[in-house]
């Protein structure tokens, strides 16, 4: 997933054209798993193109249409970050050009980062408040119905897939004896009265840009998603902290307190968490199996993690 050569081409090709100057250089300011980001530099200012990496150009345009979307609807409740300056199509590659913000990545901020993370916690809630009528990444589904039988479906699924033949139990993630104790638990989600909006997906201090002012981005709508809101981003912060300790306890309640959520209000939430936790894990292990066997060994050991926290043995 490297840079190459004809990438800063595309970037140059692509900034010259639409921002109808000479690029002088064009210099690669990191990358995630599904997007390359090129710094393009001209005589007036300077700009960032995101490309996608290969194996997700059949739906590039697609994503960057979300993104967009994302990022304007987010702005408009507050929450700062880059500015999209056109999303299109050149010779087959999609693009999203955004206006380029100074300052360092959150990562690389030194001592308490709990200030990163409450800031976190009130940009996820602005962004829970946008409202959206589909489900995963397609956020609009007009359909009566749609957004619940869309989740039902996916809750559905999960559940039917948990039989005597489940290539989970080969793979170790549970034996035939607690196949009906995980059909149980995936089965108190079926009533439960969710809301939905939209989720960043990847809350990370990798994901923020602090300015010299002490101001904070959010960046990378990548991950978006309609779900069920707030667990799908609280999820997601807390298994960041199962994977490597970060956030810690004490930014996790930062996160929590930027948020508006008591502590209270969260372990009324945990047990709809844990199942939700188990449901993901599994879920994703399923789409590993069908589409990224080479990360299965990984996604196998999330599941029985998430399976042992609803089993109580944590």
């Amino acid at each position: 997933m490297d840079l190459t050569p004809n990438d800063s081409a595309v970037a140059s090709e692509i900034a010259e054209a639409f921002l109808r100057e000479r690029v002088r250089s064009v210099r690669p300011i990191g990358q995630g798993s599904n997007n390359k980001n090129l710094l393009v530099e001209t005589a007036n200012g300077r700009a960032v193109v995101k490309l996608s990496h290969e194996h997700r150009r059949h739906r590039a345009l697609q994503d960057y249409q979300k993104e967009n979307w994302c990022i304007e609807q987010s702005s408009a409740l507050g929450v700062p970050g880059p500015s999209v300056l056109a999303v299109g199509q050149v010779d087959g590659n999609a693009f999203m050009i955004e206006t380029f913000v100074e300052g360092i990545n959150g990562k690389q901020v030194k001592g308490d980062r709990s200030a990163i993370w409450r800031k976190l916690g009130e940009y996820a809630r602005l962004t829970h408040s946008i409202k959206v009528t589909g489900w995963g990444e397609d956020f609009f589904d007009d359909r009566p119905g749609g957004q619940q039988a869309s989740w039902l479906r996916y809750l559905t699924y999960n559940i039917e897939s948990l039989t005597a033949g489940d290539p989970l139990i080969d793979l170790g993630v549970l034996d035939r004896e607690q196949l009906p104790a995980a059909r149980r638990l995936l089965e108190e989600l079926r009533d439960k009265a969710f809301q939905f909006g939209v989720n960043h997906g990847d809350l990370a201090l990798w994901n923020t840009l602090v300015e010299s002012s002490g101001k904070i981005n959010l960046l990378d709508w990548g991950s978006a998603e309609a779900h069920i809101v707030p667990h799908f981003d609280l999820l997601y912060v807390f298994r960041q902290h199962l994977r490597d300790g970060t956030p810690t306890v004490e930014e996790m309640a930062a996160f929590r307190q930027g948020y508006g959520l008591s502590d209270e209000e969260h372990e009324r939430l945990k047990l709809e968490l844990d199942r939700l936790f188990l449901l993901i894990r599994f879920d994703k292990l399923r789409w590993a199996i069908e589409r990224k066997p080479s990360r299965m060994e990984e996604y196998v050991e999330r599941a029985k993690t998430a399976l042992r926290f609803n089993l109580g043995d944590k």
